[in-house]
């Protein structure tokens, strides 16, 4: 008899809900029944989500309102064997909407436990006990969490982030979105417009790289909103450098990997991650990469010289020298292999 699993997740397309939807896709349908449960505004989901699956879309002003209450009455209502949440902002809340319900819990945290407030912390040093089963990407957030917790060894556990190569794939048959000009490098950076992705950072070591490479061109593929004050200083910023023809802010796209398979370096500027899921997709893809050491993961993940540069957590000027070489490097191999894929199915079906 398959399993019945219930993914929650936001509305929006940042790294933890694209993982999950990634972690769905290992679950085999002869194995398991799978569905999808999103809150938010709007649902920039819905092109990631399996065709042969059911999901259901609540809209809402925010994507925590109400969200314990909606949470509970799907999992009354459908009865799941396993429950997922997608982050620590659900994760805390579908335990509390799990009291009582008889179903298997998972949760996958997104962060190091370090970089949240006090709040956060104890929502969920107060709920993540009462987990059956935590993923950390990396061996570093798994001790944060067992040691400032207080949890089960037992209970938590590192599995990397998988790739969805399929997919991945399947995107690449557009075309390039970059014309034929006289540009000499391209440089792309993915996230979403927040202090935590740097990419004021960014734009001062793109200062620095366009003095040594003529015609050189930023691309930050992310949901530009004008009324957003981390937008508002990136676009002061840019104009008061005369940067307007050579940084641009594409906008959300969903699909980004086109723009990441067709540059001459990817960048990482972030000041904190979990595991960066658009740098081992940027990898994967043969684009060299510039970043931050701003977790150790990154130092395992990339190979000096072979498939990209790194530099300092925020040091701008070794961020600008990462650049500069790592488009050198042409078109690179990478052998990351998480083997994730068998890891996610038997945490599931266990």
């Amino acid at each position: 008899m398959r399993k019945k699993v219930v993914f929650f997740i936001s509305s929006g397309c940042g790294g933890a809900e694209r993982q999950a939807i990634v972690i769905s896709k290992c679950l085999r349908d002869e194995d398991f029944d799978v569905s999808y449960h999103i809150f938010g505004p709007n649902n920039q989901l819905e092109k990631f989500l399996p065709d042969n699956r059911k999901w259901v879309f609540h809209k809402e002003p925010k994507f925590t309102h109400n969200l314990i209450r909606n949470m509970r009455k799907v999992i009354k209502r459908e009865k799941p064997d396993v429950v997922y949440g997608a982050g620590m902002p659900v994760n805390w809340r579908l335990i509390i909407a799990s009291f009582f319900l008889k179903c298997k819990v998972i949760l996958r945290n997104e962060n190091y436990l370090y970089t949240q407030s006090f709040t956060q912390k104890l929502r969920l040093a107060l709920t993540y006990p009462f987990a059956d089963y935590i993923i950390a990407q990396t061996d570093e957030m798994r001790d944060g969490l067992i040691k400032g917790l207080h949890l089960s060894k037992k209970m938590v556990h590192t599995v990397p982030n998988a790739i969805d190569k399929q997919y991945i794939n399947k995107c690449l048959a557009e075309k390039s979105p970059f014309g034929e000009d006289d540009v000499n490098a391209r440089f792309v950076a993915v996230g979403r417009f927040h202090r935590d992705k740097g990419f004021d950072l960014l734009l001062k070591a793109f200062c620095i790289v366009k003095r040594n490479i003529n015609n050189s061109k930023l691309y930050i593929v992310g949901d530009y909103n004008e009324d957003n004050p981390v937008c508002q200083e990136l676009q002061n910023f840019v104009k008061h450098n005369e940067l307007q023809g050579s940084v641009e802010f594409t906008g959300f796209k969903s699909n980004p990997y086109i723009y990441m398979k067709n540059a001459d370096c990817f960048v990482l500027s972030s000041r904190n991650e979990g595991l960066p899921n658009v740098l081992i997709e940027a990898l994967y893809l043969g684009t060299p990469v510039a970043a931050f050491k701003c977790i150790p993961v990154i130092e395992r993940i990339v190979s000096e010289g072979r498939t990209g540069y790194l530099a300092s957590k925020e040091n701008v000027e070794e961020l600008a020298a990462a650049m500069e070489k790592s488009v050198t490097l042409g078109r690179i191999e990478t052998t990351y292999n998480a083997n994730s894929e068998e890891k996610f199915r038997k945490i599931f079906a266990e």
